[in-house]
């Protein structure tokens, strides 16, 4: 008898070695997962205040440009001309988000697309106001 239950301490030993194996590996695994998470969160969230950092600075340089225009139109009793850059958008996304082609490029690309778009409504606005 005393050796059957030696066999069965050391099959128990085995089970609890097995089961904290399956359960370190389990964390393991866990743990990676959450740090991938964690750092996804970190780069999106960098990316995204820095993009709404930039949106907000051009979008006020733009709101400036179009109040001065709607300004000078009351001022000099002349018709505000209206541009695709001084109306209000009617779905509430930038036009460079309407294009999915424009959405699934690299982000240097979008920004690069973004700055001529600013450039050329900064441009149009200001032809207006001459």
């Amino acid at each position: 008898m005393v050796s059957n239950a030696n066999e069965s301490a050391w099959d128990d030993i085995g089970l609890e070695e097995k089961s904290y194996l399956k359960m370190k590996l389990n964390m393991e695994k866990d743990g990676f997962r959450d740090g991938i998470d964690e750092g996804k969160n970190q780069v999106f969230q960098n990316y995204f205040d820095k993009g709404y950092i930039d949106g907000f600075k051009n979008g006020q340089l733009l709101g400036k440009l179009k109040g001065s225009n709607w300004a000078k139109s009351i001022f000099t009793n002349e018709n505000l001309v209206q541009t695709k850059e001084t109306e209000k958008s009617s779905i509430g996304v930038c036009i460079l988000c309407k294009d999915v082609d424009n959405i699934s490029q690299p982000l240097s690309k979008i920004k690069s697309n973004q700055m001529k778009l600013l450039e050329t409504s900064i441009n149009n606005i200001t032809k207006t106001q001459s």
